[in-house]
């Protein structure tokens, strides 16, 4: 069987057994619900943004639990704080509510032409 013969086999193996594969990983993130997304928030709070699940935590603290910007808690939002990091230097600058970190990412970090325009 060459590469392009076996692409299209598996291509149809999926398709075929999408309820199988998809069965399984349910079964196996509801049975390891807390464990599951402990370590995938571990793994991509180490791979986007260099930190730990505990610097997470402190900074979480430190802020008391609020967003950095415009201060409203965390119990007040269906999501968890968002790490806001400087794109350039990836530093971590601190965590942010949603709609403040997409905020952000619309003006491009750029402030400054809009307190120009405000004023």
């Amino acid at each position: 069987m060459n590469k392009d013969e076996r692409i299209l086999y598996m291509r149809e193996y999926r398709k075929n057994n999408k309820d199988k594969r998809n069965s399984y990983m349910r079964e196996y993130r509801k049975n390891n619900k807390d464990k599951y997304k402990g370590i995938l928030r571990k793994y991509f709070y180490k791979r986007d943004y260099g930190i730990s699940i505990e610097e997470y935590n402190k900074m979480f603290e430190n802020q008391k639990g609020c967003c950095k910007i415009c201060g409203r808690h965390q119990s007040l939002f269906k999501q968890r704080l968002c790490v806001d990091h400087n794109h350039k230097t990836m530093e971590v600058r601190g965590l942010l509510c949603h709609t403040c970190n997409k905020f952000l990412g619309y003006i491009n970090d750029d402030i400054n032409n809009m307190i120009l325009y405000l004023e």
